[in-house]
This record gives structure tokens, C-alpha cells and sequence, in this order.
């Protein structure tokens, strides 16, 4: 499956089988806000570089899913950079 995602710094297609690096642009909250808020999850911190295990597309929007700190994120793809793909050696 390939999709176009909005990243901050443009537009870009993903494959599901790849996993990629992107780079916060602003503190990037949990888009859950009602996990957030019931497990006090804090927003990744602007700079951030983070591996995107996959992505959630559903009829709110797009998100990108990645671990930060022990705990799984649904960040807004526009509040990340994209940096670039992960290949395997």
C-alpha cells in the first residue's frame, strides 16, 4: 500500500513494508487527547528524531505511530519533518 502524507517540510509517499525517520518541528502532542490526558502523556519535544513504525489513516486524518519514551504516539505528520527512510543492511 503506498500513501501521500503532509509532512511539515512537504509532501511525501510512504510504502507500508518501510519504516522512516522524521524530526519534530514543534512539540508534537499525542493526537488522542483522551489517552493523553488519562495516561499523562506529555508532548515529544521539538527536535526530536523519531522511527515511524506505521501509519494510522482512518476519517479523521492521518498519523504517524512511533514510540517516544516507553509510551506509543499518534503524531500529526505536519508537526514532523520528514528526514528520511530506514534501509535494512
Amino acid at each position: 500500500m503506498t500513501a501521500i502524507i503532509n509532512f511539515n517540510n512537504g509532501i511525501f509517499t510512504y510504502e507500508a513494508e518501510k519504516k522512516f525517520m522524521v524530526r519534530t518541528s514543534k512539540d508534537a502532542p499525542e493526537e488522542d487527547w483522551k489517552t493523553a490526558l488519562a495516561q499523562d502523556i506529555k508532548p515529544v519535544p521539538k527536535g526530536t528524531d523519531l522511527v515511524v513504525d506505521h501509519i494510522l489513516h482512518n476519517f479523521y486524518g492521518t498519523y504517524l505511530c512511533t514510540e517516544y519514551n516507553g509510551k506509543m504516539y499518534n503524531i500529526d505528520p505536519r508537526n514532523c519533518d520528514f528526514v528520511g527512510i530506514i534501509t535494512a543492511r
